[in-house]
């Protein structure tokens, strides 16, 4: 099983997930390790169901920051230390995704001075959405008799079986907020979006701008998506959408797949100059230079009559040229679900729409086999990422992200 909870007499419990056991442990007095740390499971059942929707549906803020760097109020509800009853946990979070839901485990420091040392260490792994919520429900299943839990338990399967309650719960958890603390006012205006813009979008830009601000945050550039800040695309001139479907189910294979269809219509092609990249996004070169107008919390794409209009929030060439490529692939990917192409957040949120959009702008912009091509054979160091980077008309940033997510080491 992808995701299981086990437990066994005297209140020993497993976490399993994925390929790992996030208990895994050894004790000082033993010496062979175990996968059962000693609490009262009804501790860790309460902490989920009040935890279950912002674990279901809230992302984590960012994939590169250790545990203890992420905020205070996002690790209580998915951070497995903050399970109440004096009972010691392993340095593990768990966040939610449309499809997947992740985890990353920390080991403790060896030497560490403590009842056990906790032993599990993964990064970013992850086991489908409904895998977690079955396992989760097997194991509440075993207190669903119990007066006080059991009335939770049996709330909770309500509401997640009630589709208008579900969506409320999903945009208060993508906001950040626990159920009925997000407050009326805020929640009506992402209503009144949702009506407009539709849910799928509306909690894709919450996930972007999480908080009170969020709807507010949405109108300005909605409204700055009608000023002379935005530019004008016409996506689909350039492109056979038929040709830009993929059936990969990663986000980033999903998103390469379809930018080598984009660009196997451009013939031979290397590096995408401002000329054939705004003939792609249906817009003008001029759309990619250097401003100084004040940076949006994240970009958008708002489609109009057909007509999208985009606000992108970098101020550099290379930037923006990433984030109109952004934007397209967004159009593409979002253009196969019917009714969801109104809008588009561009942001640096960690949702599987902006892991596509990231990977689809940079395999568009900068394909590893390209890249490969152009660079020394190993070890490129930061005179060849400059020199990649100017070649293929992006950021140094953006070269160095595509090398490490594809596992080329860089000179020290």
């Amino acid at each position: 099983m992808n995701f299981e909870i086990k437990t066994k007499p005297g209140g020993g419990i497993r976490i399993q997930f994925g390929q790992d056991a996030l208990t895994r442990l050894v004790r000082p007095s033993q010496a062979s390790e175990d996968e059962y740390l000693d609490a009262p499971p009804q501790d860790l059942a309460f902490w989920l169901v009040h935890n279950w929707w912002r674990l279901r549906h809230e992302p984590v803020p960012s994939e590169d920051l250790a545990i203890d760097a992420l905020p205070a109020s996002w690790r209580l509800a998915h951070d497995f230390r903050s399970v109440e009853g004096g009972y010691r946990w392993p340095s593990a979070i768990v966040w939610g995704g449309d499809d997947l839901v992740f985890a990353t485990a920390e080991s403790d420091p060896v030497g560490i001075t403590a009842p056990v040392q906790f032993l599990a260490s993964a990064r970013g792994i992850s086991v489908p959405a409904t895998e977690f919520e079955s396992g989760v429900d097997r194991f509440l299943n075993t207190f669903a008799g119990q007066e006080v839990l059991g009335s939770e338990i049996a709330a909770l399967r309500s509401e997640r079986l009630n589709a208008d309650y579900a969506a409320w719960r999903r945009v208060e958890a993508k906001l950040g907020f626990d159920p009925d603390a997000a407050p009326a006012t805020v929640m009506t205006e992402m209503a009144k979006l949702a009506s407009l813009y539709g849910s799928v979008n509306i909690e894709e830009a919450a996930c972007a701008a999480p908080g009170d601000a969020a709807p507010s945050t949405l109108e300005s550039l909605i409204g700055r998506a009608q000023t002379d800040d935005a530019w004008e695309c016409h996506f689909s001139q350039g492109i056979h959408m038929q040709t830009v479907h993929s059936p990969s189910s990663a986000p980033w294979q999903a998103a390469e797949d379809v930018a080598a269809a984009v660009r196997s219509q451009l013939g031979g092609t290397d590096s995408l100059n401002d000329r054939v990249l705004a003939n792609l996004c249906g817009t003008q070169p001029v759309a990619f230079a250097e401003v100084h107008t004040a940076k949006p919390q994240y970009g958008l794409r708002v489609t109009d009559q057909g007509v999208d209009r985009v606000v992108v929030r970098s101020r550099w060439r290379g930037g923006r040229r990433f984030q109109f490529a952004r934007a397209l692939g967004d159009s593409l990917l979002m253009g196969s679900h019917p009714g969801t192409t109104l809008l588009g957040p561009i942001a640096d949120s960690t949702t599987s729409r902006q892991k596509f959009q990231r990977a689809f702008g940079a395999a568009l912009l900068c394909p590893i086999d390209r890249l490969r091509s152009y660079l020394p054979e190993e070890n490129p160091d930061a005179d060849d990422i400059d020199a990649a980077a100017k070649h293929f008309e992006v950021s140094p940033v953006l070269v160095r992200s595509t090398l490490l997510n594809h596992g080329i080491a860089l000179a020290a």
